[in-house]
């Protein structure tokens, strides 16, 4: 009996310790299996980190592509509309060069005009002066020719020069017969002329010493021509210099802004320099 229960002591204990290394076996794998799942767990974040990773540089250089092809849309847009605008400004600048060669070509016909017409009046009044003095039996016919104007003198051979009260009560037409000098004092002149076309036949000169316009010629008349006593071209030889103030309201010394102006109006007042 005593060796009876010694077996069964020692089965029971055997039991014990089996159904110890059984529960130790138990813990073993279910700690290999948690060590493996945790591991698996590791893996797949690193796995979506590096996913998110891929997905975050994918969508950076798609919005780098977008942002560089708009950049280059954008520029191409900006080159389009630079091209487009230097066309319109050569169209412009093409149709401003036919306009200007139209008014330069209508002026030139203009100019010939007056000059064929100035012709035509010259020798119909050298005809009219020689058949005065043939007339009257002169014998030298005058070198300098008269406006058809200065016909009817021609045939009286006793005429006299004007008076200068005549003198003073004409302005003073120049010698083109376009412009004309309605008032000259020691404060201003003023000038007029028919149209826009005909020159000033006043000559301006930019003096560097006091910065500032002058007149610097005037049309010279011949010596039969009874305008060269007229008031006004004594005054004008009087001075060497007449140093101007403003001209048609513009200061004298902005030369571009002067002739913009002359070139526009009909009318110039020329304001002396005290």
């Amino acid at each position: 009996e005593e060796a009876e229960r010694k077996r069964v002591a020692e089965e029971e204990a055997e039991r014990k310790r089996a159904a110890e290394e059984e529960a130790e076996r138990k813990r073993a794998a279910e700690e290999e299996a948690e060590r493996k799942r945790a591991a698996e767990e590791e893996a797949e974040r690193k796995r979506a980190a590096e996913e998110e990773a891929e997905r975050k540089r994918v969508a950076e250089e798609e919005a780098e592509r977008k942002r560089a092809a708009e950049e280059e849309a954008e520029r191409k847009r900006v080159e389009e509309e630079t091209a487009r605008e230097k066309a319109k400004v050569e169209v412009a600048d093409a149709k401003l060069s036919g306009k200007k060669r139209q008014k330069l070509a209508k002026k030139k016909i203009e100019r010939c005009r007056k000059q064929a017409a100035t012709r035509r009046l010259n020798s119909a009044a050298a005809e009219t002066v020689a058949a005065a003095a043939a007339a009257q039996g002169v014998v030298d016919v005058p070198l300098v020719s008269v406006h058809a104007c200065g016909a009817a003198a021609a045939n009286d051979a006793s005429a006299a020069a004007p008076s200068q009260e005549t003198l003073l009560a004409d302005a003073l037409t120049f010698p083109n017969g376009s412009v004309t000098v309605e008032r000259f004092d020691d404060d201003e002149l003023v000038a007029r002329r028919r149209s826009a076309d005909d020159a000033w036949d006043i000559g301006l000169r930019f003096d560097w010493t006091l910065k500032t316009l002058a007149i610097g010629s005037m049309p010279v008349f011949g010596c039969t021509d009874p305008r060269r006593l007229h008031p006004f071209v004594q005054r004008y030889q009087s001075r060497p210099v007449w140093f101007l103030e403003e001209v048609n309201g513009v200061k004298a010394n902005n030369i571009r802004e002067v002739m913009e102006a002359l070139k526009k109006s009909l009318t110039a007042r020329f304001v002396f320099r005290k």
